[in-house]
């Protein structure tokens, strides 16, 4: 497994649930005895690893260098605003398919960030589409990242989730633009990032949520940091939830 860093609707959902919309801790990972999560074992009959399975150059697309690949690059995040307080963390990925014309990717939350849960990428030629989350289908499946990227790149999406966690009929909307570039400079190194702003809506069953988010990504990298706002109403009541998401050191 490698580590890498996913941002957008991942983030997005994730806090809904963590702000208590769901009351359910369905898929959460076990807690292993040093403190981190269990892992199933990979290991072949004679004992030994895998290798990674490699992403062919025909698929690094400007989508999925800024997502991270080849995922070579790793951080660890602290992340406030959580309802439990601030908590660290990174998140895991298997490159689990591939093939010529695509890239399957299975990425989960890991250390203190293991309720924002897993997802499932696919990489393509035409970019970057979430296609699962928490195990459920995103339907259509979200554009994360276009093929080509630069400063004046937008896209958006309208997808829907039949069930997500004690959620029913997710829909989600959102937009999202690069608005400039420019260096970070963080405990973790400086990085030379494209910023993205999305804006964002969710509506289900006695929920709707509106978010505001900026995002800050580098090539090979993925997710540098994020600020993410969101405001409405959800089964429990009012939501008013603000996070910000800075990395902390590499990890390895």
């Amino acid at each position: 497994m490698r580590r890498i860093h996913f941002f957008g609707f991942v983030l997005i959902l994730s806090v809904l649930v963590l702000a208590g919309c769901s009351g359910s801790n369905k898929g959460e990972p076990s807690e292993a005895p040093n403190g981190g999560t269990s892992k199933p074992d990979d290991s072949n009959a004679s004992g030994t690893k895998p290798a990674p399975k490699t992403i062919p150059d025909s698929l690094l697309t400007d989508g999925a260098l800024y997502l991270g690949a080849p995922f070579e690059k790793s951080l660890q995040y602290e992340v406030k605003g959580l309802p439990a307080g601030p908590a660290s963390g990174s998140q895991e990925i298997e490159v689990v398919e591939v093939t010529d014309t695509k890239a399957v990717i299975s990425a989960k939350w890991t250390g203190g960030l293991v309720a924002l849960g897993s997802q499932k990428f696919e990489i393509t030629p035409n970019g970057v589409t979430q296609v699962e989350t928490e195990g459920q289908k995103m339907t259509p499946p979200v554009l994360y990242l276009p093929a080509k990227i630069g400063i004046g790149t937008n896209w958006s999406n309208d997808t829907k989730i039949e069930q997500l966690q004690t959620l029913e009929n997710v829909t989600l909307t959102s937009k999202s633009k690069v608005v400039r570039e420019e260096t970070v400079k963080t405990p973790a190194g400086d990085f030379t990032c494209f910023v993205v702003q999305e804006t964002g809506k969710m509506k289900a069953t006695d929920l709707d949520v509106n978010s505001e988010a900026t995002y800050w990504i580098a090539k090979g990298v993925g997710l540098v940091k994020a600020k993410i706002s969101q405001k409405g109403k959800g089964p429990a009541g009012a939501i008013s939830v603000t996070l910000e998401i800075n990395p902390i050191k590499p990890e390895g």
